[in-house]
């Protein structure tokens, strides 16, 4: 027979108590998931979910437009004006195969509405294997595309662009992104791009496979998730050039290094005649911090020359625990470059200095000063 003293009759009406004020929800630990990896920041600096989804705070579940078929969206973006949302229906999938850049007003937002209720976003897809420049090309400005599944052909497709952002001030937010060969968001001629709370994956093929690339161009890439890529940030190098990197989760599946620049070497034999300096410089900036890079089996950051104004790598996590993985100069080397404040491998090694900025320009390979840099430096 149980018995039951007055110890634990106090004990039980205290529980009870307990319940009715902190309620149910909050005692539901099954309600918060775990993260799917331990190295994966489910929360970035800004609050928002890595990779967008469930918990993104900007999701869009209407619209002026309601499009749910080809020939709606197409007769969409000939209509729309500034200040419009065109609202793609949670269950469509628009198959776009045989189209090639189509534009989108300026002032134009296109939206569906990944993460709310769970919903994956509406896809808009094609299978066309020849989908050059891209499948939108944009050149107005202060466009928007959010909460859309973008589907390529394959990564294997040779040469595929999903979207290419021609025009200032374009968002791209909360987006999956994949199975392009070329780039998943390509960025030229083009200043202020905000890449961000997206899941860009599969966009792979060698000699190509850029989840994000920019062409004299200037972006901010925040709280995005990057996987099966070959770089998943890449600068062409050209004067005007420029990118800041932050809390983004850059993954394992890589077949060439996470993020670069470029440099003059790369492009500049192409024009015909190149002053050294030219040929040395890589862009303009680098400002990469607060990212989670782990990928081991190749270097997180190569840059393959000298910015002309600065590069900036600080509070990243590499999970590699070889720094000279971590970053990597390339052709030249020196300047007005800082690695600092960055930690290594699973224990979160702090280096406080790998790189310190020096006004002296070495080439690479010979290790010989060829330069002298002449802007102001980090430190």
């Amino acid at each position: 027979m149980l018995r039951i003293n007055r110890t634990t009759i106090i004990f039980l009406l205290c529980f009870i108590w307990l319940l009715s004020t902190v309620g149910c929800s909050q005692l539901n630990l099954i309600d918060v998931p775990a993260p799917p990896d331990p190295f994966i920041p489910p929360i970035d600096l800004t609050g928002e979910p890595v990779g967008g989804g469930a918990g993104y705070s900007r999701i869009v579940t209407s619209g002026n437009i309601i499009v749910s078929t080809k020939a709606e969206l197409k007769n969409a973006l000939a209509s729309a004006t500034s200040g419009q949302i065109i609202y793609v229906s949670p269950s469509a999938q628009i198959d776009l195969t045989g189209e090639i850049n189509l534009a989108v007003p300026a002032g134009v937002t296109l939206a569906g509405n990944r993460g709310h209720d769970g919903s994956p976003g509406p896809l808009i897809y094609t299978t066309t294997t020849t989908t050059y420049p891209s499948l939108f090309l944009i050149r107005n400005k202060n466009v928007r595309f959010t909460g859309i599944r973008f589907k390529g052909p394959s990564y294997n497709a040779y040469n595929t662009v999903g979207l290419n952002l021609q025009a200032d001030n374009i968002e791209v937010d909360n987006c999956e992104i994949y199975d392009w060969s070329n780039s998943g968001v390509h960025i030229m001629n083009a200043k202020n791009a905000y890449i961000h709370h997206n899941n860009i994956h599969h966009v792979q093929l060698q000699g190509l496979g850029y989840p994000v690339c920019l062409n004299n161009a200037t972006a901010l890439i925040e709280g995005n998730r990057f996987d099966y890529y070959r770089h998943a940030i890449a600068g062409h190098g050209n004067p005007g050039t420029g990118y800041e990197a932050r809390y983004n989760w850059v993954g394992p599946n890589a077949i060439s290094h996470a993020f670069d620049m470029h440099g003059g070497t790369d492009y500049c034999p192409k024009l015909g005649t190149c002053t050294q300096m030219q040929i040395i410089q890589a862009g303009d900036y680098l400002n990469i911090h607060h990212n989670t890079f782990m990928l081991t089996n190749w270097d997180a950051i190569k840059v393959r020359g000298i910015a002309s104004q600065y590069v900036n790598v600080h509070d990243n996590w590499f999970t590699d625990t070889r720094t000279a993985y971590s970053f990597r100069f390339y052709y030249y080397y020196g300047g007005n470059a800082w690695v600092h404040d960055n930690v290594y491998g699973p224990n979160k090694t702090l280096v406080t200095e790998l790189v310190t900025p020096t006004r002296n320009i070495y080439d690479a390979n010979t290790k010989q000063q060829v330069a002298t840099f002449s802007g102001s430096l980090l430190k």
